[in-house]
């Protein structure tokens, strides 16, 4: 489709929502980012073909009031995340795919699509305006309500679960980067007691050469304090 596109007589409307917070005016909208054809009038009266880029504001439950416009700031503050997606080529479709939803029949979700309802979000942020063009649409927007509470909570305690593992895991493996020291066999302990013992012979007076307790008080002078020695 071409669109014709004078830019210096196009009003802007950058202006438009600026600081606003757009959370709840995009529950159940879906914008779908496409690029189009224009046609540029010079100033020296010439035409020139042009690629533009433009939105579809797509309301969940409501198939009648579709709208298409070129995009402005308003449309890139207001959906910063989505026309980034879009202008990386990584736009996905947000949320569960109302096709993969088990809890209903493949004619519901064809039936859904065709209201714009995509997602199992989508179909649970249904307005109570556009929730009474679903056949049974109240019940269905509170069931895809609680599935999706009781996925959450499934992916919270999933996440936990492999948290803890990777923590024991981590543990694990710092266990074993510490350094072991052998166990000192009881001959080993001997065979130092008695070097010791032979050490603390030549350090004392000789007349206190014949005490036996190292941690004896030699001489009157202060105590001497023997090694404590423990493999653990």
């Amino acid at each position: 489709m071409l669109i014709s596109h004078t830019p210096e007589t196009t009003p802007d409307f950058s202006h438009r929502g600026a600081g606003v917070d757009w959370k709840q005016h995009n529950v159940g909208v879906t914008p779908v980012f496409f690029t189009d054809k224009a046609i540029r009038k010079n100033a020296d009266g010439t035409e020139t073909e042009i690629d533009i880029e433009c939105v579809t504001i797509v309301v969940a439950g409501d198939d009648l009031t579709e709208a298409s416009q070129p995009v402005d700031d308003q449309i890139r503050e207001r959906f910063a995340a989505q026309y980034e997606a879009w202008k990386s080529g990584t736009e996905m479709l947000s949320g569960t795919p109302i096709t993969e939803w088990k809890l209903i029949t493949a004619r519901q979700a064809a039936f859904l699509q065709t209201l714009n309802i995509f997602t199992v979000e989508a179909l649970s942020e249904l307005s109570d305006y556009n929730v009474s063009n679903v056949h049974d649409g109240r019940a269905l927007r509170d069931k895809a309500a609680r599935w999706l509470k009781t996925a959450c909570a499934a992916n919270i305690a999933d996440e936990n679960a492999k948290m803890k593992a990777q923590l024991a895991e981590m543990k694990a493996e710092l266990a074993a980067l510490k350094p072991k020291r052998p166990k000192m066999s009881q001959a080993q302990r001997d065979r130092i007691a008695e070097t010791m013992k032979a050490r603390w012979a030549k350090v004392l007076p000789a007349d206190t050469a014949s005490v036996t307790d190292p941690c004896a008080n030699p001489a009157g002078g202060q105590p001497v304090l023997s090694p404590v020695w423990s493999d653990k």
